[in-house]
């Protein structure tokens, strides 16, 4: 059986299948069935059980928040969340431009590097134009829809 004892050999993981010590330990060999059942209840891909070493997958975003501790991984759900959200973000991005939205003119404007201060300052303007709108328009739905329809 290939490497899975990595990021998956937590007591707990170990426990869901009763023979994946002796697994490892090469005392026994599983079945197909019982590798399918323990890769399902670890979140592995079926395939990565037969890999001679586990794949180096990347976080598929530049900044994330760890505590100010350098990672290279995330737990498995992490990682899951990262990507439904992505998958989320593209969909919502297609139905936005197919359905004639216009782009924010504030995205973009920023880089990493740009002074917090400044980003912020200017963060605050713009909900502040929005703040007022909806004082002149009786709402904030109003004055989306106004600002909208410009």
């Amino acid at each position: 059986m290939a490497h899975i004892t990595a990021p998956f050999q937590s007591t707990n993981q170990l426990r869901c299948v009763p023979n994946v010590q002796k697994w490892l330990d090469g005392e026994k060999n599983p079945t197909v069935k019982q590798l399918e059942y323990f890769s399902k209840k670890v979140h592995l891909p079926f395939g990565y059980l037969f890999l001679s070493e586990p794949p180096q997958e990347d976080i598929p975003i530049p900044y994330f928040r760890t505590n100010n501790a350098n990672t290279t991984s995330v737990s498995v759900n992490v990682y899951d969340t990262i990507l439904l959200m992505q998958q989320r973000q593209d969909w919502l991005r297609n139905y936005l431009k197919d359905s004639g939205f216009q782009e924010l003119p504030f995205v973009g404007t920023f880089a990493n590097s740009d002074d917090i201060k400044s980003i912020a300052n200017d963060r605050c303007y713009t909900v502040n134009e929005l703040v007022n709108a909806a004082r002149q328009y009786g709402g904030y739905k109003m004055a989306l829809i106004r600002k909208v329809a410009i």
